[in-house]
């Protein structure tokens, strides 16, 4: 991923923390759960056990095995706990964790998944890319 390329993701996920209410912080991962880029929201305190633990390697997998329900592809995956709200979305081969507040709006998050797919179309590419070799 190029610096630029970055930059634009950082970007991306910093604004994407302000635009939901309660929103606490958004990570990207391959399908394996390796972390390729993060933003946390300042007003908010989580741990990096939280974001990085966010069940990114496990959604994968759950979404594979939701696609067999005979539905469709399965596309984004929806956990509600005591404490917070975990929205994970396929933009393959990338996962797209949302780490929110359970007040946090989650239909506004499922929203911005076209937005979401359209600005990682790049580094998608590169990951598919990568795991071609």
């Amino acid at each position: 991923m190029g610096s630029k390329e970055k930059s634009d993701i950082s970007t991306l996920l910093d604004k994407l923390l302000y635009r939901v209410s309660g929103l606490q912080g958004v990570l990207i991962t391959d399908r394996d759960g390796v972390v390729l880029a993060k933003a946390v929201h300042p007003s908010h305190s989580i741990d990096d056990s939280a974001i990085e633990n966010s069940l990114a390697a496990t959604f994968a997998v759950a979404s594979d095995q939701a696609s067999k329900l005979h539905h469709g592809k399965n596309k984004s995956i929806t956990s509600f706990f005591n404490d917070r709200v975990l929205v994970h979305i396929t933009v393959p081969p990338l996962v797209v964790g949302f780490i929110a507040l359970p007040s946090a709006n989650v239909g506004m998050i499922l929203a911005l998944t076209n937005e979401i797919q359209n600005a990682l179309s790049g580094l998608s590419d590169d990951v598919l890319s990568m795991q071609d070799l």
